[in-house]
């Protein structure tokens, strides 16, 4: 049973509103809601995300901000929203395994301005870190299912690090 299980949730709305030098008027919403729960010392959230799109001629962008973090690790969003947004639902799930912690997250794209219907792809994001005393290890694996935008993308980093 979840009864008195603690629940988190985030919810956050934005208005971008772009005038270009040729005097075009833009004006995209932002939409996030997060909800997170623990359950056996695993972290579990469900989130959904919307980088809106002015009728699709342009898609709400984030320039300082890294698409990486948030919207899957194969970076296939690195180079801006597209003009039709992006929506982005996702399960993310870390935890300890063993010595070290594992996260597993698996997003759902599309665009957004469609209601979620046109579909851009889904991908699945694997990585594994441990630590030993200022030193560590991290395996981490994300492979990309296009369904009409980007290609199909398969990445492995394997990365050792210590502190000085």
């Amino acid at each position: 049973s979840l009864s008195g299980q603690k629940v988190s949730y985030i919810a956050e709305y934005a208005q971008q509103d772009l005038k270009t030098e040729n005097g075009d008027d833009f004006s995209m919403p932002y939409y996030f809601i997060e909800a997170a729960t623990k359950i056996d010392g695993a972290t579990i959230k469900l989130g959904h995300e919307i980088l809106g799109s002015d009728d699709g001629n342009s898609g709400f962008e984030t320039p300082l901000g890294t698409v990486h973090l948030f919207n899957g690790w194969t970076d296939q969003f690195v180079l801006g929203t597209p003009v039709d947004g992006l929506t982005d639902s996702y399960l993310l799930v870390t935890g300890k395994a063993g010595p070290g912690k594992m996260t597993l997250a698996y997003h759902k794209f599309s665009d957004a301005t469609s209601n979620g219907i046109g579909n851009y792809g889904s991908e699945f994001n694997a990585a594994y870190a441990m630590k030993f005393g200022k030193k560590y290890a991290m395996v981490k694996y994300a492979t990309y299912d296009s369904d009409g935008f980007g290609v199909d993308t398969d990445k492995l980093w394997v990365m050792f690090g210590t502190k000085f």
